[in-house]
């Protein structure tokens, strides 16, 4: 059995349960579709040409379903869009310019970084959608198809093993050995170890 230090496996099982009436403080259709869009993926039904095949794990749905609540909450909130599959080419791509230029911000007021996981999300569902549709007989265009995100070199993202024995080295013994057992295993710390 695979580990799970995270409690990806528990969070989404409790989530399933506690939205099986719906999804709270979104519309009824964007609820629906999205529970079933999530479920297809949990399932490894109507995935993308070019897309591994098979359900997807516990871990990637969390993402998942936070990012497609983030996007019906935002385009109800900026076009009154109540269905995201009512959303239209011109709408999608001003969302994500003001995604990108910073005029949506975060809870704690910051700017989003990586906007290209967000595309490449909705990307996921609206190739899903567009396919499940076909097997209904029901045609639908494809508005993501020059949905194209800059992406940002992050100003820092990893030690070399040089750097990684340097750190060690400055350190006191606990904090060597820590900093060792995480390179080595390659996860990130609980938080209660950066406290």
């Amino acid at each position: 059995m695979k580990r799970d230090p995270y409690n990806n496996i528990e969070r989404w099982e409790k989530w399933k349960q506690n939205v099986r009436k719906g999804i709270p403080e979104i519309s009824k259709a964007n609820s629906e579709v999205i529970l079933e869009y999530l479920r297809d993926m949990e399932l490894g039904l109507n995935i993308g040409v070019g897309s591994s095949k098979g359900g997807r794990a516990p871990s990637r749905l969390n993402d998942l379903k936070v990012k497609l609540i983030f996007f019906a909450k935002q385009l109800e909130q900026l076009f009154n869009i109540s269905d995201l599959r009512n959303i239209t080419e011109e709408q999608l791509f001003e969302f994500f310019r003001e995604l990108q230029s910073g005029k949506i911000k975060t809870e704690r007021g910051k700017t989003y970084k990586c906007i290209d996981t967000f595309a490449r999300d909705f990307k996921s569902f609206w190739n899903w959608y567009i396919k499940s549709s076909r097997k209904r007989g029901k045609e639908i265009s494809n508005i993501i198809q020059d949905l194209e995100v800059s992406k940002e070199k992050p100003d820092w993202v990893y030690l070399t093993e040089e750097q990684v024995r340097e750190l060690a080295d400055a350190s006191n013994f606990d904090y060597k050995m820590l900093i060792y057992f995480l390179y080595d295993t390659g996860i990130r710390p609980p938080s209660e170890l950066i406290t």
